[in-house]
């Protein structure tokens, strides 16, 4: 069941592997203090980024969903 509240961030191709591995645990150490801290919050990276995410922002209790892959560059982009 999902919570009432969802808090979600789509990364679209901003990430290399190195870079979403690093953001999971940041993203939770800011929200840590917050009384519902990981509750709800959820994140959709690019579909070879999931694994990456699970290891450290979804073994943390974040959500991880998913997004299409995309043969543009880095940037704002999703599949087309």
């Amino acid at each position: 069941m999902l919570p009432r509240q969802l808090i979600g961030f789509s990364s679209k191709s901003y990430f290399t592997v190195r870079q979403a591995r690093a953001w999971g645990p940041r993203v939770l150490a800011g929200v840590s203090s917050d009384e519902a801290g990981v509750n709800g919050l959820f994140v959709c990276p690019s579909f070879p980024l999931i694994p990456a995410l699970l290891e450290t922002f979804g073994k943390a209790g974040g959500l991880v969903g998913a997004q299409d892959v995309s043969s543009y560059p880095t940037g704002p982009y999703t599949g087309r």
